[in-house]
């Protein structure tokens, strides 16, 4: 974020300054939505032991970049490209924590590269099942995010001192479109009822998947009218 924001004339100092209250922003967003999942699904999970879930962390970052927009003197949509590297890229670093702590895991698979959890302290914390082949969810959702990191990286790449752009949205549609239909397929390899999950095919993630794609979708209808 900070390298993204310097290319169009950002101070490094400000830009530092935001990005760790993003992250902060994030944190407590993904905090709300895990708690409130957890609370319709009856369970118990204290404020401390819940990680979260990763699109209360989204919706809370998209939020809060109105006032880092506000605080760094660019444009809303400026502030969301600079920040969609950095996002996948935690997004995909966090899905390896979620692999080494035993949570979010995979539906049952005995296949090639299948996973056996044997810690009774994971178990205790995130009531994963032991000694049970399942497929690596979050390793892949972990590697499908940090590719998607080094496409957004390279994908209008904002340049020059113009704080608008003339690729400003475009960037943030691709990471939300994009984020949308990654969660949605993966759902089907998710295993853990714990992600607030109704039936076969309902669950939280593919509905706030769904709000992304039309988030994306809806910038770059905008773009398209405010370019006529």
């Amino acid at each position: 974020f900070v390298r993204e924001t310097s290319r169009i004339g950002v101070r490094r100092e400000e830009a530092l300054g935001a990005a760790l209250l993003l992250v902060l922003a994030g944190v407590l967003g993904a905090k709300v939505l895990g708690l409130a999942v957890d609370r319709l699904l009856g369970a118990t999970t204290s404020v401390t032991q819940s990680a979260g879930a990763i699109h209360g962390a989204v919706v809370a970052g998209l939020a809060f970049c109105v006032w880092v927009a506000r605080r760094l003197r660019i444009s809303y949509l400026t502030t969301l490209d600079c920040a969609a590297p950095a996002v996948a890229l935690g997004q995909g670093i966090g899905r390896f924590g979620c692999f080494f702590a035993g949570c979010c895991w995979g539906i049952g698979y005995d296949g090639p590269l299948h996973v056996v959890f044997t810690s009774e302290v994971a178990r205790d914390l995130t009531h994963v099942p032991l000694d049970v082949p399942l497929f690596p969810v979050q390793l892949l959702d972990g590697g499908v995010h940090l590719a998607l990191s080094v496409l957004l990286a390279r994908s209008f790449v904002p340049s020059g001192h113009d704080r608008v752009g003339p690729a400003s949205g475009r960037r943030a549609a691709l990471r939300l479109v994009l984020e949308g239909f990654v969660r949605f397929s993966i759902e089907s390899l998710r295993g853990d009822a714990t992600r607030g999950a109704w039936g076969d095919y309902a669950s939280t993630g593919r509905v706030t998947a769904v709000a992304l794609v039309a988030a994306g979708l809806t910038i770059l209808v905008v773009r398209a009218r405010s370019a006529k």
